[in-house]
């Protein structure tokens, strides 16, 4: 049941179960875990086994041997495989030395804006069977805000568009309440997938989502008008079927990655029509705040700017807002939780 609840929370951990990775964060000590959410395993069916986890499986990725593969346990920001998800925060939570015979963290998890119960059931039973005492269920939009430092919890509109790796998000809250939310998956990865895609098609050229990851970092924006780079690309030329190499150029991947980008001004676009009149002129005011790890695409924010005409600001730390917004909601302050936000509280 939604509400606001007063409780002391005692060795409290914020957990954000995201597509791309998996970041834990204490009040005390910041943030303890950011591992990518991968796994290499052995074998298949129930005689799967993972043996690798995090940072050393994204590692062997497109380099996995035979007998071992890849697998990315979550998809558009939901749990896709609910045993690797459990063993995999699982692991984490005991290298962060927050699970131990006498200590069972109380845990704060995020999940996205329109998850089915069936999704969110998912995340809370990962959590629980991670060594969770106690779950606290928050909407992804409300702790990145928290962890931007928005003024959630006062009669003020606020704005938050996360762009993460399988979806984007987007929210107006106020007084710790979503007033309208949507989402597309249309984010990191899928930028990554255009590029590959733009490269086969036009060039006849093949990359790995390794090497279309670097593109998008190294030279993909999206404004028109930002200056030229250039980055050489090594992959396969599918006319020779031969390894090869070529120059892309900055402005060849914007041109892929204006259709994405334009499905995401539409989701913030519609997010503003539908968005309550007097909030709307808070967010005018204080402008947008892109959150994210893709919110990071170079003239992301001036693009959208250009389209919208209203401030937009990139988060000051877009990976870790969300863990730290979830921490915070756990604060303890008198025996009482100091954030009106709405919330969900399962377990003991």
């Amino acid at each position: 049941m939604f509400g606001r609840r007063s409780h002391v929370f005692n060795n409290a951990l914020g957990l954000d179960i995201g597509t791309a990775s998996v970041v834990m964060c204490t009040l005390d000590k910041g943030v303890i875990v950011d591992e990518p959410s991968v796994a290499v395993v052995k074998g298949e069916g129930q005689d799967r086994e993972p043996i690798i986890y995090g940072t050393q499986a994204k590692m062997m990725l497109g380099r996995t041997p035979v007998g071992l593969t890849m697998v990315s346990p979550l998809a558009n920001g939901v749990i896709a495989d609910f045993d690797l998800t459990c063993s995999m925060v699982k692991k984490y939570m005991q290298q962060s030395n927050m699970v131990g015979t006498f200590s069972r963290p109380t845990v704060a998890v995020g999940v996205p804006a329109g998850s089915t119960e069936v999704d969110k059931n998912a995340v809370i039973d990962v959590a629980l069977q991670a060594g969770a005492k106690e779950v606290i269920v928050v909407s992804n939009s409300i702790a990145a805000a928290l962890g931007n430092d928005l003024p959630v919890k006062e009669p003020t509109g606020t704005m938050i568009v996360s762009i993460g790796a399988g979806i984007c998000e987007v929210a107006s809250i106020s007084l710790g309440g979503i007033a309208y939310c949507d989402t597309i998956n249309i984010a990191g990865n899928y930028f990554d997938e255009i590029i590959t895609t733009m490269l086969r098609m036009d060039k006849q050229f093949a990359i790995g989502s390794v090497t279309a990851e670097e593109v998008k970092i190294n030279i993909g924006t999206a404004l028109a008008g930002d200056k030229e780079l250039l980055m050489d690309v090594k992959g396969r030329d599918l006319l020779t079927g031969l390894p090869g190499a070529m120059s892309l150029s900055s402005r060849e991947v914007q041109k892929a990655l204006d259709e994405p980008i334009m499905r995401i001004v539409e989701l913030i676009h519609n997010a503003l029509e539908a968005t309550p009149t007097e909030l709307i002129r808070d967010i005018m005011d204080n402008g947008i705040i892109l959150d994210g790890g893709a919110a990071q695409l170079r003239g992301l924010a001036a693009r959208l700017v250009q389209e919208l005409k209203i401030p937009f600001h990139v988060s000051e730390n877009p990976f870790h807002s969300v863990a730290i917004g979830l921490a915070r909601v756990l604060e303890m302050s008198n025996g009482k939780l100091t954030i009106p936000v709405e919330i969900e509280r399962i377990g003991k």
